[in-house]
């Protein structure tokens, strides 16, 4: 079992030229607010932050969190909790969707900010985990064709590429499928902290120098540029979806189960029903 981790949902640009951000509040409780569709696409979806029903107060909806001008965007609902689908085209940011295998999982990564009613959003942006798949199966897509199975296309109707492949023709892109039972939306979310991260890359965290010493090497783990990975570059780092550990490689795999552990211990998970 690998663990791969997808960056999702709103970012610190959508943040700054919008003021759109997904809030975390005092309880540890958040909500999710996916990216706006491209002016392309938005016409193949009838997702809007008007319409998406908050996961904490379903009698709102996550227009609550954006200003007016914004509440009737069409927007990628992708990662969808509901039956837990995430796609993604195959660029260089998703390509490594193709590495993901039957019960891999795949943990999701968004940008939260800390929200108070009646003072809306406070300070900047942090990182967190929100809720993870453990796969199921992969449904592949080559110019809007499928390159699977049909068993594997069943239960993937509510993923924002295939709405969009069932009103034009589709995209070359891949929808991986959660188990329904071992997969998770968070109740609350898994900020994370260098010691988080340093699970997350096998490594122990030294402050002095904001970098990773390899638990299996002893050696500072570079990035994929051949650099020393910061922890204050860790949205960066995880902008590309790849795997991280492998329960089949002993340091890796007590660095998964610890990290695992946490998870169950800290974010009182639920499925979103």
């Amino acid at each position: 079992m690998k663990l791969f981790i997808a960056n999702v949902g709103v970012n610190s640009r959508d943040a700054s030229e919008r003021g759109i951000r997904s809030p975390i509040f005092d309880d540890g409780t958040f909500e999710f607010l996916p990216i706006k569709e491209s002016r392309e696409n938005a016409k193949f979806t009838h997702h809007k932050y008007s319409n998406i029903t908050c996961f904490n107060a379903p009698q709102n909806t996550l227009a609550r969190f954006v200003d007016l001008r914004y509440a009737d965007y069409a927007v990628h609902n992708d990662p969808e909790f509901a039956t837990f689908t995430y796609g993604d085209i195959n660029s260089s940011r998703g390509s490594n969707l193709k590495l993901i295998k039957w019960q891999d999982i795949l943990l999701f990564l968004a940008r939260l900010n800390d929200y108070r009613e009646g003072l809306g959003f406070i300070g900047s942006g942090r990182f967190y985990f929100i809720g993870y798949f453990t796969v199921d199966s992969i449904a592949e897509f080559d110019d809007g064709h499928p390159r699977c199975g049909r068993e594997k296309l069943n239960g993937i109707g509510n993923n924002a590429h295939y709405i969009r492949l069932m009103t034009r023709e589709g995209d070359t892109f891949r929808i991986v499928k959660g188990t329904l039972n071992l997969s998770r939306r968070f109740k609350t979310a898994l900020e994370v902290t260098p010691e988080i991260a340093g699970l997350v890359f096998n490594g122990a965290y030294s402050e002095d120098s904001d970098t990773f010493v390899s638990k299996a090497t002893g050696e500072t783990i570079l990035n994929k540029n051949g650099k020393p990975t910061r922890f204050k570059f860790f949205g960066s780092n995880t902008r590309t979806i790849q795997s991280y550990l492998d329960s089949d490689v002993p340091s890796e795999k007590t660095s998964l189960d610890e990290l695992m552990r946490i998870i169950d211990k800290d974010c009182f998970l639920t499925a979103h029903s």
